[in-house]
């Protein structure tokens, strides 16, 4: 049993660093859901002069799960559903308001 674990450990894939890959700041994410199995994610930040898109990334369903698993146990915050289902309800109330209502004689 030992030595299966050996050969794992020998088959690993190395790391291999890009030292000319800029290195960039961004403050909003965009997802976008496709249909083949992969999220199109677009990285942007603030400036004063607007919105300046910074990266675009495919990536697949099933590694931005793990990705954002990876992100909530750094930042120790793991979002609910309630909350999801508490921000449809605000909208859904913020579209009733918005809608003009007729007027009844």
């Amino acid at each position: 049993m030992p030595e299966e674990k050996k050969e794992k450990k020998e088959k690993a894939v190395p790391f291999m660093l890009n030292p000319l890959l800029p290195v960039v700041h961004f403050d909003h994410l965009t997802i976008t859901a496709r249909g083949d199995g992969l999220q199109f994610l677009r990285l942007s930040t603030a400036l004063p002069e607007g919105i300046v898109e910074q990266a675009r990334l495919l990536v697949q369903d099933a590694r931005l799960r793990r990705m954002i698993d990876v992100l909530c146990r750094h930042c120790n915050y793991y979002p609910t559903q309630v909350e999801k289902t508490q921000d449809k309800a605000k909208a859904k109330e913020r579209k009733e308001r918005s809608i003009p209502r007729k007027q009844t004689e």
